[in-house]
């Protein structure tokens, strides 16, 4: 097994009198590798999966104050990945202006992706617009605040134009300490080869612009993942510097991703497969101020689904202790569980369709993890995070054994 994760981020900032311009230069480079004891070719890179990612964005943020004045964040970015196996053009902008008394919002959302555009590529290259339009507005009436949005989407798939209405009601209970609100949401994530790789990777990358070992010519599906949900949650200010919040939420997944095996007699890959759910989703957080130096951070998260689900736990569990050493050296300790999985079907390799349901379970994972930063000056900085102290070294994928005692140094300057 190797596995190595290589990131730089570049960005400039201009201030003038009305405006905040921002640029930002992304550059990603992952490599995920199992070589067998026998493998069917000598080429390591065959047994390779290569992820190359590069985001170029502008971003300009109007520093209007007056409530009663337009207001914008308007965002424009391009992106690559794995030389033109996918890009992404995107345009958005938030508009914002309090109308007699009323605050009003606009969110406009443009994307383009496209797929397999490298000249050299053997698949038919793929093109899907789209759009978000979705208007806000904010009123306070018998002692509660109320958000209400309408959101328009459309999508050149298949799809016509949808309508998700969107609902918060909020009431303070005690005023400055305990916070209540609820209703009901939309949440939408469009899932591309580079979301995929981001999860798992460890996925079949046919079409990606690499060298793999593979018989047929499968590809992974890209699908829109729709959750329409009722919730409630609190924020409950226990003592200065101590707070709680919490929230449950029910509803609906439509394309609920999740991995499962793809049956290749040369190795070991997991395909993308999307099923309808009903999920059930509790989270807890707790943070405590515990002196001027050490802080207590915990989470926990809870779901659950009417149908078999693999590769995504139940239960998740973190808790850190983050030590601030007069802003100079930052110690931050983390321990983190995982519980168990349920894991996996498999791919026939001809078809391509759901064959076979085997009940396994991927074992329980718990880590320890150790961040430092370093602030040498305003302008120069340095961390370095260990991960996984203990070597644990069970399989987080089926078949693919979870990174060892690994360790990740980096440098920050601007000027």
């Amino acid at each position: 097994y190797k596995n190595s994760k290589n990131t730089m981020h570049l960005y400039g900032k201009k201030i003038n009198n009305s405006h905040i311009f921002l640029v930002n230069l992304d550059y990603e480079r992952r490599t995920a590798l199992f070589f067998p004891e026998n493998p069917v070719f000598p080429d390591e890179e065959n047994y390779r999966n290569r992820f190359s990612y590069t985001k170029l964005s502008l971003s300009s943020v109007s520093k209007e104050l007056a409530a009663d004045k337009l207001k914008h964040y308007t965002t424009f970015f391009v992106s690559d990945f794995n030389e033109f196996s996918e890009n992404q053009i995107h345009l958005s902008t938030d508009l914002s202006k309090t109308i007699n008394g009323l605050p009003f919002s606009l969110q406009i959302e443009l994307d383009d992706y496209l797929n397999y555009n490298n000249p050299d590529s053997k698949f038919e290259n793929t093109n899907v617009q789209s759009f978000h339009f979705s208007p806000s507005a904010s009123y306070s009436k018998y002692g509660l605040d109320f958000d209400l949005e309408l959101e328009f989407h459309y999508l050149s798939d298949g799809k016509s134009f949808d309508v998700f209405p969107q609902i918060k009601v909020a009431k303070e209970l005690v005023s400055g300490i305990l916070l209540v609100h609820g209703g009901f949401r939309h949440i939408e994530q469009r899932h591309t080869l580079k979301s995929l790789s981001d999860e798992n990777p460890y996925i079949h990358s046919y079409g990606f612009n690499q060298a793999i070992l593979s018989e047929n010519s499968i590809l992974q599906i890209l699908k829109m993942t729709d959750t329409e949900e009722l919730y409630i949650a609190m924020r409950n200010v226990l003592s200065i510097g101590e707070v709680l919040e919490g929230s449950i939420a029910y509803g609906t997944v439509q394309n609920f991703n999740h991995f499962v095996n793809y049956d290749n007699s040369s190795y070991n890959r997991f395909l993308v497969d999307y099923i309808f759910v009903k999920q059930l989703q509790a989270n807890l957080n707790y943070t405590r101020k515990i002196n001027e130096i050490i802080d207590l951070k915990a989470n926990a998260r809870y779901c659950n689904w009417d149908t078999e689900v693999y590769h995504n736990p139940n239960f998740t569990f973190d808790i850190s202790a983050p030590i601030n050493l007069r802003n100079k050296i930052k110690v931050a300790p983390l321990l983190s569980y995982i519980s168990k999985r349920k894991t996996s079907s498999s791919f026939d390799s001809d078809s391509g369709l759901l064959v076979s349901k085997i009940n396994q379970s991927l074992a329980s994972q718990f880590h320890v993890n150790l961040a430092i930063d370093y602030n040498y000056t305003k302008n120069i900085s340095a961390f370095l995070h260990l991960n996984n102290l203990t070597n644990s070294k069970k399989n987080m994928w089926n078949g693919y054994l979870e990174v060892g005692f690994n360790g990740i140094f980096g440098l920050n300057y601007s000027f």
